[in-house]
This record gives C-alpha cells, structure tokens and sequence, in this order.
C-alpha cells in the first residue's frame, strides 16, 4: 500500500441504474482512466472509485440525476479502479509464486463473476480486483442457482445485507449475531 502515489476515493450511488451510473462515468472520463464503476454491490447500489476530484463531480452528477443517495466511503485505497494500477504488476508477480492447484470445489471469482476453471482464473482474479470492477451480484446470483442458504463469516452483516438485496428469499445468517446463529442452526436441523 505505501507504493501507491495517489490514494483515491469510493462512493457508494444508490438509487441509479447500472447504465446509468457508467453513462456518467463515461461522461466524465471518457477513457475510464480516472473514475469508473468499481462495484456492483447490489441491484440498487453501485460503488464508483477513481481519482477524488473526478469521483467527486460522478457523485454531483448522479445526485443531479436523481439518486437517492451518493455517499464517499472511508477508505484507505481506491480498489478495485485504475487509480491501483501502479501496483497491479508487483501483485500479480506475488500472487503467481504462491502455489496453487485446479479448484476441487465450486470456487467463486469477484472480478470474473463466474466460477474458476483453473489455477489461472484463480491467479488472475486477485490482481483483477487491483484494478477492475468487482461483481458481486453476478457471483451471487451464480451461489443461489447451486446453494440453500448462507452464513457471512466476518464481522458484521453488510454481505448479509447485500444478499438479501438480491434475493430475499434466501437466507442468510450472518456468523457474529447471536440471534441469527440460532435461527441457522434449526435450519441445519429442520434439512438433516
């Protein structure tokens, strides 16, 4: 981290569409070198992350445009945009010695959006999210088509959150509430 030059900023856009969103993006750095989408949390909040001042104006804008809310998060680094490119090479350079086989199990990929198919899909996702868009939607619509349910095993409910977001049917426990670590224990119980 203390490789990168300029730190950048995220901010979370609610309210907006997807396309949108990018339109203004696009609008303000056509080449998507400065600002572009960097998250696709949930349907209905997308967070955008570049350079502050061009990050600033998209928030202005989608505001201007009608989004319920337009939030500048806390950060430390503007991952996953381009403003991290400086440290992208250094990364995939590390994360290519560590060794790594073909997945055993349905392995999910941010960046990909998809399923990892092999030992370089695993490799490249991580210093993909340096840099690209993490879609999170995409790889949780992927889980509920082969899974019941799910536990957020981090501090906190904010995956929790986003999932219901994206299907609120299906559950969702997160691991540090007590009270939801009941509820998904009689689930485990009811199912055998």
């Amino acid at each position: 981290m203390e490789k990168i030059t300029r730190k950048g900023s995220l901010c979370s856009v609610k309210g907006m569409s997807t396309q949108a969103i990018s339109d203004i993006c696009q609008e303000v750095d056509p080449e998507g070198k400065k600002v572009c989408i960097a998250l696709y949390n949930a349907p209905d909040q997308i967070v955008v992350g570049g350079y502050e001042e061009e990050v600033d104006i998209v928030r202005e804008k989608c505001m201007a445009a009608g989004a319920i809310k337009a939030v500048k998060l806390n950060v430390a680094a503007a991952f996953p945009t381009p403003v991290m490119s400086e440290i992208e090479g250094e990364f995939a350079s590390f994360v290519e010695q560590i060794p790594m086989k073909d997945p055993q199990i349905p392995l999910l990929l941010n960046c990909k959006g998809g399923f990892a198919e092999s030992v370089q899909d695993i490799k490249k996702d991580p210093t993909d999210q340096c840099c690209h868009m993490v879609c999170w939607v995409d790889c949780m619509e992927k889980a509920i088509a082969v899974s019941d349910g799910f536990v957020e095993a981090g501090y906190g409910k904010t995956m929790a959150g986003l999932m219901r977001k994206i299907d609120p049917e299906k559950p969702c426990y997160p691991a540090s509430d007590p009270r939801q670590n009941g509820r998904l224990l009689k689930s485990i119980k009811e199912r055998g």
